[in-house]
């Protein structure tokens, strides 16, 4: 099995800041309409950090993967420096290359966490 695929079920398996988080200050809920991915971001910021973030949704390997590999990505960075990534950096979070097809799961969660950030 290549690392990708390891990766996305590592974070499918064993989900990094999953659940929703009390205190946040900040709650986004999207859905991909094209497969019916369901993804809710919660995040706290203080400051210009985002100091917590978790999520919650269902969905396929690639929206849920995203989720986990998103917070963990962006826990403790400045809202500024969050608020420039890509969606090509988003995608390089899997270590490998994400189908077409996927593009909208893969995303869902940087998606999410835009609309809170563009607020």
């Amino acid at each position: 099995m290549d690392s990708s695929r390891e990766l996305i079920l590592d974070h499918m398996k064993h989900p990094r800041n999953y659940g929703a988080l009390a205190d946040a200050t900040h709650i986004q809920n999207e859905v991909n309409p094209a497969c019916g991915d369901e993804m809710k971001v919660y995040v706290k910021i203080s400051g210009d950090v985002i100091k917590d973030i978790s999520y919650e949704g269902q969905g396929c390997s690639f929206s849920m993967a995203g989720g986990s590999l998103l917070t963990e990505h962006v826990k403790g960075k400045r809202v500024k420096e969050v608020s420039g990534m890509s969606e090509d950096d988003m995608l390089a979070l899997f270590r490998g290359p994400v189908s077409p097809a996927r593009l909208k799961c893969a995303l869902l969660a940087y998606g999410t966490l835009r609309k809170i950030l563009s607020e």
